[in-house]
């Protein structure tokens, strides 16, 4: 969750003040409460736009007739802590209204709107000047300017006539007709062999669950050697040059104890589940016992007290006999999708270590990706767990609004966080997902979810597994990316086609508002989570950080309101394409992983730009709730991995794992990671 968004400007352009929009997340940060306040905030000072346009409900998209695709057609072709906020444990209050569309405009008049964020990358000086300005006497006109320079100003005058949705709480649709074999959770992880027969042609079988569990059966190793080997790899790790910096905290001797345990219950052939001794890491935003929770932050940890209790996910690992080996590393209070810390260190890409990771799970896909562990638990409130695992060349499942309780989560982002695993495979994922998802007492959101159930993989034919899935995409939006990123993403639809899916055309209206309202929902929602520390702690934050959090002091809470109307808005769209199509397929991002240069070890940067790219397909499923996964495609030519976006109807992820099981067999990822080093092929000495 806890997550990052950017925004999107209306028009390109430049921002004349003295330095870029900070921030990755957004241009423009914002922070209304997440309800109505008793006293409403001085609303921002932004121009309003002339005679803006009033719209009563979503207009119901129209999925045009399947297409074909070619390589030569442009359109579907081939190629958190203590304090967490009371009103994400409530009752979600939600009201949305069918798409009854009151606009006579046709789909095909319906025009693609995103366009590309323009501004400079800014560190060193320059960035200490705009947190400088953005603190100080002219904060007020540094921060509309900001609003209206991308687009937000107009998206906050835009008149919308229709109720608030305060959280994605979407029933389950009924009417499906792609349909496989499923089994609960339970059966799922209890069918080792069935795991061990989809994982068998995994080409890094050395750091997935099936391979840990057929080494500890086979008496190749046992849970105090795998124990032993990590906590000195993951040092090591840290003492490259330069360091991976995946993780904050390894408490060696915790990690030991657990080990004792699970080798014991080895010992007594009396495992507790497939996951017993298996390293699974947790994302520094989801409390584990015995170590803080910081958000990534440097203070937390010197004014909070270490956990006692697990988070509701690493309770039920915990359960399961997973061997937790430490917090991850992650983009300081999730409020940017390059993923550096400046407190613990720049998390490194292993693919290319000159490259960010992605965040702000940063440090959970980098360390999965590097072999140190073969499931992590991350947190999406913008793409926080697709973006990083796509950039690492991993699979990260954003599950269904609420699918994951957030107990002993950091509220950082309440009404768009996702609580999700990153995997080795999309198998691995499924484990994690599995052993995480499902309803928890305390907290209402997630009692209202179906069951959950998993694809029996092994099951799945070999031949046209796809036939009948109808698939949607939106030509202009997704082919909006580099043109590597292009020729993967039609290599993949071109795969499903073969397989048998059916590929139809669709487009969303208003894409551009939507994305800018899933900004102010996020960082307004950071804001208050981190108003109390302004006062005392500001200077210990990020200074990309402190100017996107300045920004968002004058956004009210009837602009809060307003975004949720939008939301309202994007929900109804969504759900009128998936009336039509199964699942949504799209890159994961427009952009590979950007480089690390040395300007900004010191003090972050701000790459509003970038960040824009990297998340242009992430910010629909956490404002609308519904599930995605990510999936690795192939690498560039600098070993960058390409990913790819499945979306799916709410409550769906079975879907999004048995389509990207297809995918992950057809397309055989075979990408190497530059620093790779998988426990079962480096272990010490017992």
């Amino acid at each position: 969750m806890e997550n990052q968004e950017p925004t999107s400007t209306e028009q390109p352009t430049t921002v004349d003040t003295p330095t870029p929009a900070p921030v990755e997340p957004t241009p423009a940060p914002v922070e209304p409460t997440p309800a109505p306040a008793e006293s409403t905030p001085t609303p921002a000072p932004v121009e309003p736009t002339p005679a803006p346009e009033v719209v009563e409900a979503a207009p119901a998209p129209t999925v045009e007739a399947p297409v074909t695709t070619s390589t030569t057609t442009t359109t579907t072709t081939t190629t958190s802590d203590d304090q967490a906020a009371s009103s994400s444990k409530s009752p979600a209050t939600v009201t949305s209204t069918p798409a009854s569309p009151s606009s006579t405009k046709k789909d095909k008049d319906i025009s693609y709107d995103l366009t590309k964020v323009v501004g400079p990358r800014t560190y060193g000086a320059s960035l200490k000047v705009a947190a400088f300005i953005a603190e100080g006497t002219f904060k007020r006109w540094f921060a509309g300017h900001i609003l209206k320079k991308n687009g937000i100003t107009a998206m906050l005058n835009y008149k919308i006539n229709l109720p608030v949705t305060s959280y994605p709480a979407e029933p389950k649709y009924e009417g499906r007709t792609f349909q496989f074999k499923t089994y609960s959770p339970k059966e799922f992880l209890q069918d080792v062999e069935g795991i061990a027969k989809a994982n068998a042609d995994a080409p890094n079988a050395s750091n997935t669950v099936a391979g840990f569990h057929r080494a500890y059966t086979q008496g190749t190793t046992d849970p105090l050697v795998v124990g032993k080997t990590f906590v000195s790899l993951q040092k090591a790790s840290d003492e490259n040059k330069p360091s991976l910096a995946a993780f904050v905290s390894v408490k060696e001797d915790n990690v030991l104890e657990q080990a004792r345990q699970s080798q014991e219950r080895w010992k007594q052939g009396k495992p507790k589940s497939i996951l017993d001794g298996v390293p699974v890491s947790v994302k520094d935003e989801v409390d584990q016992q015995a170590y803080h929770t910081t958000a990534g932050t440097s203070f937390l940890s010197k004014i909070t007290e270490v956990k006692t209790n697990d988070a509701y996910p690493v309770a039920r690992l915990r359960e399961l006999g997973a061997l937790l080996v430490g917090k991850n590393n992650m983009h300081e209070i999730g409020i940017s999708t390059l993923g550096y810390n400046l407190h613990f260190g720049h998390t490194r890409n292993p693919y290319n270590m000159d490259h960010y990771p992605g965040g702000s799970s940063s440090g959970s896909a980098s360390s999965v990706s590097a072999g140190l562990n073969p499931i992590s638990i991350g947190c999406d409130g913008g793409g926080s767990i697709r973006v990083p695992a796509s950039l690492c060349g991993v699979v990260g499942l954003k599950a269904t609004f609420s699918r994951v309780s957030h107990t002993g989560t950091y509220d950082l982002c309440f009404s768009v966080g996702h609580i999700g695993p990153i995997g080795a495979t999309v198998v691995d994922c499924a484990i994690g997902y599995a052993a995480v998802a499902g309803k928890d007492d305390e907290d209402a959101l997630t009692m209202i979810q179906p069951e959950v159930v998993i694809p029996v993989f092994q099951d799945i034919p070999q031949n046209k597994p796809l036939a009948g899935l109808k698939v949607g995409v939106f030509p202009d939006w997704c082919n909006d990316t580099t043109e590597d990123i292009n020729v993967a993403y039609k290599k993949a639809l071109a795969i499903m086609e073969e397989q048998g899916a059916v590929i139809s055309e669709f487009k969303l209206e208003k894409l551009n508002y939507i994305r800018l309202a899933q900004v102010v929902l996020i960082l307004s929602e950071m804001r208050t989570s981190m108003s109390k520390f302004m006062g005392k702690h500001r200077t210990d934050f990020h200074l990309d950080t402190r100017v996107s959090l300045s920004l968002m002091d004058d956004i009210s809470s009837s602009d809060y309101l307003h975004c949720n109307k939008i939301r309202t808005y994007a929900i109804n769209q969504v759900r009128q394409i998936f009336n039509s199509v199964d699942v949504i397929v799209t890159p994961m991002n427009a952009i590979l992983a950007p480089k690390i240069i040395p300007g900004v070890l010191s003090t972050g940067e701000s790459n509003l730009s970038d960040v824009a790219e990297l998340m242009k397909f992430a910010f629909l499923g956490n404002i609308t709730g519904v599930p995605g996964l990510s999936i690795p495609m192939g690498v560039d030519e600098k070993n960058l991995p390409i990913g790819l976006q499945i979306m799916g109807r709410w409550w769906e992820e079975d879907l999004l794992l048995y389509t990207g099981y297809v995918l992950e067999r057809e397309l055989k990822f075979k990408g190497k990671p530059e620093y790779y080093k998988p426990i079962l092929d480096n272990q010490v000495q017992p």
